[in-house]
């Protein structure tokens, strides 16, 4: 069970008890992850007639470096998902703070038709998008 925290451990512990409903507890844990820092990636990838798709994330690791491996986590009912499982390739973008309004747009579902038009987009590998100012990483699905 996850919950902000407020101002102290008992008031924490409080809201553990208090909180029962699924959507307090989503809405809860939500609140909570966003005040963490942490890095932002793009996960992008191309559909069978090579329209681009991606999602945001915050979960990119590296696995090894030999063979150079990488972990992300991608939601199933993202609307990528399958498009990422059918195309078997995928660019991770490493963005960095002048990337914040691009970050927004791949965050928000309601944003899927205006993902691709800010930013300078480039087709690397496979024609798999990604921004020409900042790291990126072509990988295939395993």
């Amino acid at each position: 069970m996850c919950v902000s925290r407020t101002e102290g451990d008992a008031e924490v512990l409080a809201d553990i008890e208090r909180i029962t409903h699924p959507l307090e507890l989503a809405a809860s844990f939500k609140s909570a992850m966003s005040r963490g820092a942490s890095s932002v990636a793009l996960v992008t990838t191309v559909d069978e007639n090579g329209r681009p798709h991606g999602l945001a994330t915050t979960t990119f690791l590296s696995v090894s470096m030999n063979p150079a491996s990488a972990l992300i986590c991608v939601n199933r009912s993202a609307s990528a998902s399958p498009v990422i499982k059918d195309s078997g390739v995928f660019c991770v973008v490493l963005l960095q703070s002048i990337h914040e309004e691009i970050s927004a747009r791949f965050s928000r579902p309601d944003n899927r038709d205006q993902r691709f038009v800010q930013g300078r987009w480039r087709a690397g590998p496979a024609g798999l998008p990604y921004i020409d100012d900042a790291p990126a990483v072509f990988c295939s699905v395993a």
